[in-house]
């Protein structure tokens, strides 16, 4: 069963025993074959939205948001470790 999101072609998804008498079950796979290519899609679409919010499109480098990020995480390892931060 073709995977298909945005009228794209994103992967296949293939089953064992599946016989032609099995018209409900077929039908069943072909939903979660649907809602799955929706779920990948939409991962897809995060994951570049993601991209963009940490990355300068003009530059390609990560922007302020993304430091924001890295120096809190930062700060909060050297006070759980005890370590000065530098």
């Amino acid at each position: 069963v073709p995977l298909i999101a945005q009228g794209e072609a994103i992967g296949l998804l293939t089953f064992q025993n599946v016989t032609a008498s099995d018209a409900p079950s077929r039908a069943y796979l072909e939903l979660m074959a649907e809602a799955l290519g929706l779920a990948l899609a939409n991962q897809r679409l995060r994951s570049a939205l993601l991209e963009k919010a940490l990355f300068d499109s003009l530059t390609g480098l990560r922007n302020r948001h993304h430091l924001d990020e890295a120096l809190h995480s930062q700060m909060a390892l050297a006070v759980h470790t005890h370590t000065p931060l530098s």
